[in-house]
């Protein structure tokens, strides 16, 4: 604060005012500088207009802060000068007023320097009770509010995790109840792909209630396959091996295909022969037992195969020369049955039968 500003007491506050209603607006002379003495402090002097003035503020101010229980300062401005009149000369303080003046400096400084005195609770009401501000019941409800939230939050979390966790008693049971179980199944297109890897229906159930995957069943086969085929196909394709020539005896491969069939539309005859024929006899698969006839007797080109009975199979031996009873048919070459000509060489047989004697050997047996 500035040293050289000057106070004025309630006092001289009242007398200026009284002053300036008085004089109509003239300004009062100075008042005259007192003498100094050995005691100052005790001398005392008429207040200047403006210490009046300024201690009227200090009272205002000091009773706004008892109602609002607030404090309330006051900026210093310049000396206050009515309008239409003269500044006003300062004078000298006096000893008392030098006094006074260090009395309010250090009571503004009390009252800055102490705000922890100022509260929003007003304790001066009526009824002497304690009652709180706005803003500290919100606070204390907001308090509240985040205890109410927080407990609810953690005991639904404790309901979830109650919830989530399975009884003991029914983990321990659940093999017992198969809807709990996963069933191992294989798809429909792992039964069609096992299936075309040549597994039978039993060996597919099989393997699903041993649960083991489709996926390694196929390459099982598959390794399976290529196993065999390089041991026993693989020599069946070098028809100077051994196992080719046998592999075609026993079949029609080495034949003439006929594509004919269309042709026999004119049926010439039907024949039935007798005839002492080599034969020898093919490996046996599936239900039926077979024997090669030869029908050009030494040159073994032309062959048909003949169904036997497992005694007539027994009663033969491995290769030899047999009495057969076959019947064929011939058909028409031509146009029509009045032009047409028979054909011997191009038939089909249609019957074969082995004949064997009473004895129960077969003629021409070897």
């Amino acid at each position: 604060m500035d040293n050289n500003r000057q106070y004025m007491s309630e006092d001289q506050m009242n007398a200026l005012r009284n002053q300036l209603e008085q004089g109509g607006g003239h300004t009062p002379p100075p008042a005259q500088q007192p003498t100094p003495v050995q005691q100052p402090v005790q001398q005392t002097s008429q207040p200047t207009g403006q210490q009046a003035m300024r201690a009227r503020m200090m009272a205002a101010r000091g009773q706004q802060m008892q109602q609002t229980g607030q404090q309330v300062v006051l900026q210093q401005t310049e000396s206050y000068q009515p309008a239409g009149q003269r500044p006003i000369q300062q004078a000298q303080p006096t000893g008392q007023q030098v006094t006074q003046q260090t009395q309010q400096t250090q009571q503004v400084q009390q009252n800055q320097t102490q705000p922890q005195q100022t509260t929003m609770i007003n304790t001066t009401q009526e009824g002497g009770g304690f009652k709180p501000g706005k803003k500290l019941i919100f606070v204390i409800v907001g308090i509240l509010l985040v205890f109410v939230i927080a407990a609810i939050v953690i005991l639904g979390s404790g309901k979830k995790e109650e919830t989530n966790t399975p009884d003991e008693s029914l983990e321990d049971l659940e093999w017992l109840d198969p809807v709990n179980q996963e069933t191992f199944l294989y798809s429909p297109e792992e039964i069609t792909n096992l299936r075309a890897a040549g597994y039978t229906g039993d060996e597919i159930e099989s393997y699903q209630s041993q649960q083991t995957p489709a996926e390694d069943l196929i390459k099982q086969a598959e390794a399976e396959r290529d196993a065999w085929v390089q041991e026993a196909i693989a020599p069946l394709y070098d028809t100077a091996s051994d196992e080719y020539k046998h592999y075609v005896s026993q079949t029609w491969l080495t034949l003439p295909q006929r594509t004919d069939m269309a042709d026999w539309t004119m049926i010439g005859a039907e024949y039935a022969v007798d005839q002492n024929l080599d034969y020898e006899k093919i490996d046996v698969y599936g239900n039926q037992m077979f024997i090669k006839v030869y029908l050009d007797d030494n040159a073994h080109e032309s062959w048909f195969f003949l169904n036997v009975s497992p005694t007539e199979w027994n009663q033969l031996n491995d290769a030899g020369n047999i009495q057969v009873h076959y019947t064929y048919v011939t058909h028409l070459v031509g146009d029509d049955y009045m032009t047409a000509t028979e054909d011997f060489d191009d038939i089909y047989i249609t019957s074969a039968t082995l004949q064997f004697t009473n004895s129960g050997q077969t003629p021409g047996m070897q």
